[in-house]
């Protein structure tokens, strides 16, 4: 399952989201797609799944108040720019906000 390309882009109102693990599915939630949450200038928190393990680029683009993100599973995430691989720590949810912030034209994978 995936959160589609511009499910939510332009919710100006969307403050904070949260997606649970689902334990009779735990691979509901696998990709956030491109533009996912574009613009959603008022999101301060993002929680997925530990099931997620692709963010596309720009899914969160445009998210300047963005100051929380936090997976179920932080281990192994990469980030991908023309096949450039570079090792991040996702594990500190604020980190994580700002790595997914400024590098929002990289497409992030689990691996």
């Amino acid at each position: 399952c995936e959160i589609g390309n511009y499910a939510f882009s332009y919710c100006f109102g969307l403050v904070s989201v949260t997606i649970v693990d689902d334990e009779e599915n735990p691979s509901a939630l696998t990709s956030i797609n491109t533009y996912a949450f574009y613009c959603c200038s008022s999101l301060t928190s993002f929680t997925g799944p530990k099931s997620v393990n692709k963010i596309n680029y720009y899914a969160f683009s445009g998210c300047n108040n963005l100051s929380r993100v936090i997976f179920g599973n932080t281990t192994g995430w990469k980030r991908v720019n023309y096949d450039v691989f570079s090792s991040s720590d996702l594990e500190n949810p604020e980190t994580a906000a700002n790595l997914i912030k400024s590098y929002s034209t990289y497409q992030w994978i689990r691996s």
